[in-house]
């Protein structure tokens, strides 16, 4: 996956999820796992405000280390972020998502 880093599909994805789940009364939080030496990947997570929630040991049973750390965030905290050519409701919500065109660097099909 190369290739898509830094080309923002990660952060949209994120937002865009992050944006649906806060409109949801039933979901009051967003809970992921990072293995413990992914520091690329926390410190992505924390720029959206997930904070560590605790480690859970020998989670991964073929990486090494096997730990991973609990990212959490208080979806109820979440202020929603308007995407590039998403469409919004009046609260806020997307209504249809159009089909994101792959980065230049893709490999195209033969």
């Amino acid at each position: 996956l190369a290739p898509y880093r830094s080309s923002g599909i990660g952060t949209r994805l994120l937002q865009h999820a992050l944006n649906e789940g806060s409109g949801d009364e039933f979901i009051a939080d967003a809970y992921l796992h990072v293995q413990t030496n992914n520091d690329d990947a926390i410190a992505f997570y924390k720029r959206f405000g997930f904070v560590a929630d605790g480690v859970v040991e020998n989670y991964y049973k073929r990486l090494d280390p096997p730990d991973a750390v609990i990212l959490k965030l208080d979806l109820r905290q979440w202020q929603v972020i308007k995407i590039d050519e998403v469409e919004y409701d009046d609260a806020g919500f997307s209504l249809e998502v159009p089909p994101t065109p792959p980065p230049e660097a893709a490999v195209p099909l033969v």
